[in-house]
């Protein structure tokens, strides 16, 4: 239902979807930021992101991102499933992609 359509990250063997799954407490903040990493690192190393963006900053977003989704989320703003989330971080994600 929430598939978002060619999606990068579908492709991507980097483990951000192990990282977003442990959902150990003492580790999640560190994991979800390893995770973003990688997939970025992947996305260099394929020569898959547009040129004019700053990495660093696009990894900041994308962890902010995903912190005010949490919040969201936890505060009950929203209800959304876990399928709904992935589809949403990808699409954030896709947005760096070269078209």
């Amino acid at each position: 239902m929430y598939q978002y359509p060619n999606s990068i990250l579908s492709k991507c063997k980097c483990g951000l979807n192990s990282c977003l799954i442990n959902y150990e407490a003492e580790n999640l903040q560190k994991s979800i930021l390893r995770g973003i990493h990688k997939v970025f690192a992947y996305l260099q190393q394929e020569n898959l992101l547009k040129e004019e963006i700053v990495v660093q900053d696009e990894i900041d977003h994308l962890h902010a991102f995903i912190d005010g989704l949490a919040l969201h989320v936890l505060m009950g703003f929203v209800a959304m499933d876990k399928k709904r989330l992935y589809c949403l971080i990808e699409k954030e994600i896709d947005k760096n992609i070269k078209a």
